[in-house]
């Protein structure tokens, strides 16, 4: 009887699908910080949630719902499953590997998600604070003010309105929200940088 279940399993693909090796957990990396949208700090009564994503990952590395945790209060939590491939072995569904960009999105209620941080995964159970929302529109590098090396990362994600932008120039450029940079966000860039 067990022969037969056996050859059952080959024959139907079941074996196959056993012997193929899915990657090796590892510690997750953990991102945690405070969430401001419209420069106003979210709170668990505003139904926000962060979820993390791998681009060519079919499910979240990662997600949190403002609240899940009393012990985290304001502040998201953000756990990202991690995994070292053996060999052979495929990335799971639902994990990262060390170097990989996870893309952070931020939703309100049942709206719109939206890209709010990029972050490159340096070590396996890496602890960072990271608060999401807080960079000024525009601002590439983070330092809170717009420069002509800001205006260098704009024009080099202006590819039109109809064209596949990356992430992060959507992020950090696309001040009207219909997610692409273009001439309109060129003009609101301009205005924000002379301040007229």
């Amino acid at each position: 009887m067990r022969y037969a279940l056996l050859i059952a399993l080959f024959f139907s693909g079941g074996i196959a699908g056993m012997t193929a090796l899915a990657g090796i957990p590892q510690p997750d990396v953990i991102l945690f910080g405070e969430i401001f949208i419209n420069r106003i700090l979210q709170r668990p009564a505003d139904n926000i949630s962060v979820v993390a994503r791998v681009d060519g990952v079919a499910d979240p590395v990662g997600r949190y719902r403002l609240g899940d945790s009393s012990n985290a209060g304001d502040n998201y939590v953000l756990r990202i499953r991690l995994e070292s491939l053996a060999d052979g072995s495929s990335q799971s569904r639902n994990a990262a590997l060390v170097g990989q960009t996870v893309h952070i999105y931020v939703q309100k209620g049942t709206g719109t998600t939206q890209l709010f941080a990029d972050y490159a995964i340096p070590v396996q159970g890496h602890v960072q604070y990271l608060d999401l929302g807080v960079r000024v529109r525009g601002d590439w590098n983070g330092d809170t003010r717009l420069a002509l090396d800001d205006y260098g990362h704009l024009d080099d994600c202006m590819e039109g309105p109809a064209a596949a932008v990356l992430g992060q120039c959507v992020a950090v450029f696309d001040f009207d929200g219909n997610s692409r940079v273009d001439l309109a966000d060129y003009a609101s860039f301009q205005k924000a940088f002379t301040g007229r």
